[in-house]
């Protein structure tokens, strides 16, 4: 097993809230679209903290992610990677990085007419500020997203390394694959972190609704 269940679930839960947040950004559909930022910013929350307490290779220090890496990643792609490899490490913390700092500026951004984020009270004199920010941001998420989709599309289609199979089984069917320590005591409860999150700011806008 190369990828536990709390990465597989995980990553599903950042596909469907990702396409979300975009079609909700799109047609203006704003608390959707807020509900949608703070699950995504949760997400990634949590898988900082399996990066460091996750299984083998869910773990950021199994990465592969250094200068030295990506250099001879570079000279000699022969060499198989199990987990993510250098490039793709660098292409995941990027898309964390623009995720958490996307989903932070929106929760402090307005469009001076329909919406306000929720902090927006906390820093108004930044508002526009943030705005911006959270306009210009989303559309590098966007670029990071189509690379990403382009290189794993490229690995499973062209090199048949059924990077896909194995995010949905969680299985690396290379007969050289080496399994490493599985978090499984751990599964529970993080699986349980995750579905709070996904389903958590949804429950607290319908509450918040019934109380108004």
């Amino acid at each position: 097993m190369i990828w536990d269940l709390n990465i597989r679930i995980f990553h599903l839960m950042l596909i469907i809230t990702i396409i979300i947040s975009i079609i909700s950004g799109k047609f203006s559909y704003f608390y959707i679209h807020e509900i949608s930022g703070i699950t995504l910013f949760l997400l990634i929350l949590f898988r900082i903290y399996w990066g460091f307490f996750g299984g083998y290779y869910s773990k950021f220090k199994n990465f592969n992610l250094n200068k030295n890496s990506l250099l001879n990643y570079f000279k000699n792609k022969e060499k198989k990677y199990f987990g993510h490899n250098p490039l793709g490490s660098l292409s995941i913390f990027s898309i964390f990085v623009l995720i958490l700092l996307t989903s932070l500026s929106g929760m402090f951004s307005s469009d001076d007419i329909f919406y306000d984020g929720p902090f927006v009270k906390l820093a108004p004199q930044l508002v526009g500020i943030f705005t911006n920010i959270h306009d210009i941001l989303h559309y590098f998420l966007y670029l990071l997203i189509i690379l990403h989709l382009s290189a794993v599309s490229y690995y499973q289609f062209f090199l048949k390394e059924k990077i896909i199979n194995q995010m949905i089984d969680g299985k690396s069917k290379d007969k050289n694959f080496i399994q490493k320590d599985y978090p499984s005591k751990k599964n529970g409860y993080a699986l349980l972190v995750l579905i709070l999150i996904f389903s958590g700011p949804s429950i607290f806008y319908y509450l918040t609704n019934i109380w108004n």
